[in-house]
């Protein structure tokens, strides 16, 4: 919990304009959800988490670092964003 209002707290004082988060803990959404709403880009790398996680962590994410996030999807090559993505 603490790591998550670290980050809400760095991004509404808008000390950084990027965050970079390896982890599966959805208690980390909420901070992922702030920092957007605040216009910091988040870089989420998906290692090694269950497919409905991926899906989960992907949609509260600007970029995916790793591999594939959900079946039907390819891997998201550093950089890409998912706003530019079909469904």
């Amino acid at each position: 919990m603490k790591m998550g209002l670290d980050i809400a707290s760095i991004t509404t004082k808008k000390l950084c304009t990027k965050l970079v988060l390896i982890s599966g803990d959805t208690d980390m959404i909420p901070a992922m959800k702030t920092a957007r709403k605040e216009g910091v880009q988040v870089y989420w790398s998906a290692m090694g988490f269950n497919e409905y996680e991926k899906l989960d962590f992907a949609t509260h994410s600007d970029f995916v670092i790793g591999d594939a996030f959900h079946k039907n999807y390819a891997p998201l090559p550093i950089g890409s964003s998912l706003k530019n993505r079909q469904e």
